[in-house]
């Protein structure tokens, strides 16, 4: 009998390495005890490790006590899981449910959300053209690919300047497809940190209604900017009163610790009431053919905290006054150590941008020589989570900086 000489996988083109991931394999290979990680997109505490909040480990606590059951989830997900992350949005008493204008299915995380309603679109709008911001999150490109979708760009940021491009942005808008689907991230941007203004949401808004461009939020780090849930979820409600309908991916890997658990919704609000069993349905069958079942775990977490008032009342104040809190501290201080130390270069910009992540204003060569010379790692675009600086280690960098500002073009 001959032997199969020939392999169903040599045609394959051979692909680049995911840069972070690169970054990341090279900081763990690392073995300087003073390196510094700033390329993780996930919340780190003042010692720089996966935050765990209290009203999470009590959520836990209390399913542990009711034996909760290990059977599969409906391919829509838990209803009242669905009904509770609803008001995180849209608060209790919002016209939204007395119009019965929102539907909602669990989906896995954030990700599963932007991959279900990616491929909603694909198969029932007349428009198969997304917009995303020229700078955004990279797996955004990935979904869209993959659900056979047309992604077009408009300009977001303003290298030059360190802000919103929201002249590009506009016309960008103005010349879009009509009845295409935009993504808007509702709050700190990721990877630049920069949000549109509330004047600047109605101007979008505004070129939106005009065009008939659908809206599609992506809501990643809701509460983590301003401390409070309604002021952060402001273009939502902003792009409601307006009389859009939309899509609403919602992630709480972020807003209560939960990357692994891969719990969050989407979202679809609509005008016409009578629409919603056939979009559900629909999601339904999608969800079904995608993964089957969302993931429980995470989901009940969430449930318990959201639907205990002592709990829920701890995890705001823990967004308001130790994450959001946090991050507005590490940026003061980020900007008054660059300017102590010298650092060349006018770092304002560092507190006008929100959330997460900065675009810190280096060239790749730069990043290249901070990783190579002083063993921090970061992105080569020249964006750092800020939560990967601390007390002990933010001066180091500001003086690595002032260092590769004079040294590196």
């Amino acid at each position: 009998m001959e032997n199969i000489t020939t392999s169903a996988f040599d045609h394959i083109e051979i692909i680049p390495w995911d840069p972070i991931i690169e970054i990341l394999s090279e900081y763990y290979k690392c073995t300087d005890p003073n390196k510094m990680n700033l390329t993780v997109g996930a919340y780190r505490d003042e010692n720089l490790k996966p935050v765990v909040f209290n009203s999470v480990k009590e959520a836990e606590k209390k399913l542990i006590v009711q034996k909760f059951s290990r059977a599969y989830l409906p391919p829509t997900g838990d209803e009242e899981f669905n009904r509770l992350t609803q008001k995180i949005i849209f608060p209790e008493g919002h016209k939204i449910y007395k119009n019965n204008q929102i539907v909602t299915v669990q989906s896995i995380s954030g990700t599963g959300g932007i991959r279900l309603a990616a491929e909603f679109i694909f198969h029932f709008f007349d428009s198969k053209k997304i917009y995303v911001p020229s700078l955004t999150w990279p797996n955004h490109q990935q979904i869209f690919n993959i659900s056979r979708l047309t992604i077009e760009t408009y300009r977001y940021y303003d290298g030059k300047e360190k802000t919103l491009d929201i002249k590009g942005f506009l016309q960008d808008l103005e010349n879009a497809e009509d009845g295409a689907t935009v993504v808007l991230q509702v709050c700190g941007h990721n990877p630049t940190g920069v949000d549109p203004s509330e004047e600047e949401w109605k101007k979008i808004a505004e070129v939106m209604l005009r065009k008939n461009l659908f809206p599609f939020f992506d809501n990643a780090y809701q509460g983590f900017v301003s401390g409070d849930l309604q002021k952060d979820a402001y273009p939502i409600l902003l792009f409601y009163e307006m009389g859009f309908e939309m899509f609403i991916s919602q992630s709480f890997s972020k807003s209560m610790g939960l990357y692994g658990e891969r719990a969050g919704p989407l979202h679809v609000i609509v005008n016409d009431p009578d629409s919603i069993p056939n979009i559900k349905n629909h999601l339904c069958e999608l969800a079904k053919g995608l993964y089957l079942c969302p993931v429980a775990h995470g989901s009940r977490i969430i449930k318990t905290i959201l639907s205990d008032e002592t709990l829920k009342h701890d995890w705001l104040n823990e967004i308001k006054y130790k994450i959001s809190a946090r991050m507005k501290n590490i940026r003061q201080k980020l900007y008054e150590t660059l300017i102590k130390v010298g650092a060349p270069g006018n770092w304002e910009f560092i507190l006008n941008q929100t959330g997460m992540f900065s675009y810190i204003g280096l060239t790749k060569t730069q990043c290249e020589a901070l990783i190579k010379n002083y063993k921090i790692f970061l992105v080569k675009s020249g964006r750092i989570s800020i939560t990967g600086l601390n007390d002990d280690n933010i001066e180091r960098f500001a003086e690595a900086i002032k260092e590769i500002k004079t040294n590196y073009e």
